[in-house]
């Protein structure tokens, strides 16, 4: 009887070694992967799904706690269930609000970006002087006016190029 691989089944020639197992190294690859294989699977044999109790597949990762992809959705929709919700209320709006995270502050973005915008304070008009509310963020220099009027009047009493037009439409005096 001839001797043959384990791996492949080829009939080793006449005359080679009586203890020869393999037929060439790609044989003797595939037999050692085979054997670590095997070796993984039975050291993962005896895992328990921690969702169900059910054995979980020798086959699975080996860190896998779930034995199929249904327990660990089920299992991360009651964790995600039982995290505690808190009541809050909403420091720019007032309104009591509803959230999973303990130490939110706003009910929405847009509370939010409200709450980080400076306050606009009341500041006085550059021409008249009285006291105004400006309504809304502008740009650096604007709200310097309390109405159109005033600013208006200010253009025409302090602004460069309003002085340069006075000056070239008074007419020579006579002197």
């Amino acid at each position: 009887m001839t001797a043959r691989c384990e791996v492949c089944g080829t009939a080793f020639p006449e005359g080679s070694r009586s203890d020869k197992r393999y037929c060439s190294v790609r044989c003797i690859t595939r037999a050692r992967d085979a054997l670590y294989a095997a070796q993984k699977r039975e050291a993962r044999k005896g895992r328990h799904c921690l969702r169900c109790g059910d054995p979980i597949s020798p086959d699975r990762h080996k860190l896998a706690k779930y034995c199929t992809d249904a327990c660990q959705s089920s299992a991360s929709t009651a964790r995600e269930d039982q995290r505690a919700i808190h009541a809050h209320v909403c420091k720019q709006c007032g309104i009591e609000f509803r959230s999973r995270r303990r130490k939110q502050t706003f009910c929405s973005p847009a509370c939010q970006r409200a709450a980080k915008r400076k306050p606009l304070l009341p500041r006085p008009c550059e021409h008249c002087g009285t006291v105004f509310q400006p309504k809304v963020h502008r740009e650096k220099g604007r709200n310097r006016f309390c109405g159109q009027t005033c600013a208006s009047r200010w253009s025409v009493q302090f602004c460069p190029s309003h002085q340069k037009k006075r000056a070239r439409a008074k007419p020579a005096e006579p002197g």
